[in-house]
C-alpha cells in the first residue's frame, strides 16, 4: 500500500515522457521496462539488506568493469569516425573553427588579431608543423575526455557511499549517450569546452571552494549560452531553498549558504565592471534577442534554423533517451519520497540537478534561441538524475544469477543503443568533396569567389576553398537577400539567374555537393546544362558573370515568355 503513490506518481510522470511518434509496441515495450525499473529500484534498503551497505568485492569488481566499458566505449565512439573518414568526420563547426583558427594565427603575427589568447594555444602548435586540421580535431578530442573526467567526479560528489560505482556509471552512461556523441559529431567546440568548465564549477561548489565563480566566469566568457541555464537554474534553487527555510524555522544547509555567499559576493564584485558587463551583453545579443526577442519563433524563417542552435531536435533527443527516463524518474520519486539520501547537503544537490532539468526543459518546450543547444545540457541533467537508479539497480541485480543477467542486458542495450548511432554516422563532408574545395586554392584567380549554395557546406568551402564564398546570408561576401536566393534556388527563369550572378562581376567557382544535388531545385539543372557553366570536377562549376551580354539575356527571357 505505501508503495501505491509513489508508483501512481512515477506511472503518469512515465505516461507524460513516452515518445509520441513510436508504434504502439514499443511504448508497451517502455512500460514494461519503465516498471522494471521502479520494481526493482523503490524498495527500501531495509528489504534489500543484501544488496545495502559498504560495496562487496563482487560490486566492486563489476564497476570497475563498467568503468573499463565505459573509457573503451568513450575511445572508440570519439575516435572511430577519423579512422573511417580522415580528417574532417565531424560536423557544420569544423569549417568555422578552421578558418577562425587561420585568422586569429594571422591576426597575432601580424598585430590585428581580436582573438589573441585563442591564437596564443595555436601558435607554438603551428610552429611546430603540426596541420591546423590536426590540433584543432586532437584538442577537441582532448575536451571530450576533459568532460568524461569532470562527468566522473561530479557524479562521486552525490553520494558519502558508493562514490565509485556512482562514478563508473555516470561515466559508462556519458559515453554511450547518443546526444552527447552528436554534440561531440556537430564540432560544438566552444559549448563542449564550457560544459567542461561548467561541471568543473559545481564540483569546486559542492567542495565550497571560491574557485568555482572563477572557473564559472571562464566559462560563461568562453560561451554566455551554456551558463544562462545555470545561473537561472542557482537563482531558483537559492529562492526555493531560502523558501523552505522560513517555512520549516531551519538554517540552510552549508552547502547552499555557501552558494548563498558567493553569489552575494560575485555580484558585488561585478559591480565596477557594470558598464563593461552591459556592453558585451549588448553586443552579444545586439543581433539576436534584442533585435527579434527571445524566441525562435518570432525570427524569420531563413534565420530559424540557426537561432536553434543547429543541433537534432527535441523527437530525436526524446527517442534518444528512452533508457535512461525510466532511471531518472525513479530517481526524483525516490527523492520525493525521501528514500534518497539522509545528508542534507546530498539531497540539496540533487535538488539542484532536478530544478536544472525543469529550467532546462522549460527553455527547450518554450521554443527560446538556441533551444535545441540546450537539450545537449538537458541530457547530461537527466544523466546524472538517473545514476543513483542505475547503480541502486545494479546493486539489486547482482544478488543472483538471473539478476547478473539483467544487469549484462541493460549494459548491452545501452551499448548497442549508442553503438548503432556511432556506426552509422555519416561524415557532413567526404574527403573527395574536401579535396574538390581544397583544389580551388590552385584552379581558381586570386580575384574570384567561391560560392556554397546551401548553408550546409558554407563552413567548409569557406575553410578550404582560399577564396572569399559566397553563401545563402551567413558571409560577407554575400550581395543577396533571402527573396533573392528564393530567386535563384526555385525561381521559373533562367535569365533572372544569370542577372543575380552578374551582381558579383567576377569569376565564381560554384561548390553543390552531394547533399546539395538530392535536393533536385530548378537551380541545379540551370548550373548543370546552361553554356555559360564550366564543370571543373564532379561538384565544382566555373561561371564568368561578364561572358554573357544584356542582349543574350534578354533573349533568354523572350524565349522564356515564348513558352
Amino acid at each position: 500500500r505505501r508503495s501505491l503513490p509513489p508508483f501512481l506518481v512515477y506511472a503518469v510522470l512515465i505516461a507524460l515522457v513516452t515518445p509520441p511518434v513510436v508504434a504502439w509496441y514499443i511504448r508497451l515495450a517502455f512500460y514494461a521496462f519503465a516498471f522494471l525499473v521502479f520494481s526493482v529500484v523503490w524498495p527500501s534498503d531495509a528489504k534489500l539488506t543484501s544488496a545495502s551497505g559498504a560495496p562487496s568485492r563482487s560490486q566492486r569488481r563489476v564497476f570497475l568493469g563498467v568503468l573499463i566499458v565505459a573509457g573503451l566505449a568513450l575511445v572508440v565512439s570519439r575516435l572511430l569516425p577519423f579512422f573511417r573518414y580522415g580528417n574532417t568526420p565531424l560536423g557544420y563547426d569544423t569549417g568555422f573553427y578552421l578558418s577562425s583558427m587561420q585568422a586569429s594565427t594571422h591576426g597575432i603575427l601580424t598585430g590585428i588579431g581580436h582573438r589573441n589568447i585563442r591564437a596564443l594555444i595555436w601558435l607554438p602548435l603551428s610552429w611546430l608543423g603540426i596541420s591546423p586540421i590536426a590540433y584543432l580535431h586532437g584538442l577537441y578530442v582532448l575536451t571530450q575526455f576533459l568532460i568524461a573526467g569532470m562527468v566522473y567526479a561530479y557524479a562521486r560528489t552525490m553520494r558519502a557511499t558508493h562514490v565509485f560505482a556512482y562514478g563508473a556509471t555516470a561515466l559508462f552512461l556519458f559515453a554511450v549517450s547518443i546526444p552527447q556523441f552528436f554534440a561531440y559529431w556537430w564540432m560544438y567546440y566552444q559549448t563542449e569546452l564550457a560544459i567542461a568548465f561548467l561541471l568543473t564549477a559545481l564540483i569546486l561548489l559542492r567542495r565550497r571552494s571560491f574557485l568555482a565563480f572563477i572557473v564559472g566566469a571562464f566559462g560563461a566568457a568562453i560561451h554566455p549560452a551554456t551558463f544562462l541555464p545555470l545561473i537561472v537554474a542557482l537563482a531558483t534553487f537559492l529562492a526555493i531553498q531560502l523558501l523552505r527555510s522560513l517555512v520549516r524555522l531551519r538554517p540552510l544547509d552549508p552547502g547552499t549558504r555557501f552558494l548563498l555567499l558567493g553569489s552575494v559576493i560575485t555580484v558585488l564584485a561585478t559591480v565596477p565592471f557594470t558598464e563593461r558587463i552591459a556592453v558585451f551583453v549588448r553586443t552579444y545579443l545586439r543581433a539576436t534577442a534584442f533585435t527579434y526577442g527571445w524566441f525562435i519563433a518570432d525570427y524569420p524563417i531563413q534565420f530559424q534554423a540557426q537561432l536553434s542552435g543547429l543541433y537534432v531536435p527535441l523527437p530525436v533527443v526524446h527517442l534518444a533517451g528512452v533508457y535512461l527516463l525510466p532511471f531518472a524518474l525513479a530517481s526524483v520519486v525516490r527523492f520525493a519520497w525521501r528514500r534518497w539520501s539522509r545528508d542534507a547537503q546530498a539531497n540539496a544537490q540533487f535538488l539542484f540537478l532536478l530544478v536544472y532539468g525543469v529550467v532546462l526543459l522549460i527553455l527547450v518546450i518554450a521554443g527560446v534561441i538556441y533551444a535545441n543547444r540546450y537539450l545537449i545540457y538537458l541530457d547530461l541533467a537527466l544523466m546524472l538524475l538517473a545514476v543513483p537508479s542505475v547503480v541502486r539497480f545494479v546493486r539489486v541485480s547482482l544478488r543472483d544469477r538471473s539478476g547478473y543477467a539483467l544487469a549484462v542486458l541493460l549494459g548491452v542495450g545501452l551499448l548497442i543503443h549508442g553503438g548503432t548511432v556511432v556506426a552509422k554516422q555519416e561524415p557532413h563532408l567526404t574527403e573527395s568533396e574536401r579535396q574538390e574545395i581544397i583544389a580551388l586554392t590552385v584552379i581558381a584567380e586570386q580575384g574570384a569567389y567561391a560560392m556554397s549554395t546551401i548553408s550546409h557546406y558554407t563552413p567548409w568551402v569557406n575553410a578550404f576553398s582560399g577564396r572569399a564564398t559566397i553563401d545563402p546570408g551567413y558571409l560577407s561576401a554575400n550581395r543577396w537577400d533571402y527573396a533573392k536566393w528564393q530567386e535563384f534556388w526555385s525561381g521559373k527563369s533562367d535569365a533572372r539567374r544569370h542577372e543575380l550572378l552578374r551582381m558579383y562581376h567576377r569569376p565564381i567557382y560554384v561548390f553543390m555537393g552531394i547533399h546539395a544535388l538530392e535536393d533536385q531545385l530548378p537551380y541545379i539543372r540551370f548550373i548543370q546544362t546552361d553554356p555559360y557553366f564550366s564543370q571543373m570536377s564532379p561538384h565544382v562549376w566555373r561561371y564568368v558573370p561578364g561572358a554573357i551580354s544584356d542582349a543574350e539575356i534578354a533573349a533568354m527571357r523572350e524565349a522564356e515568355r515564348a513558352r
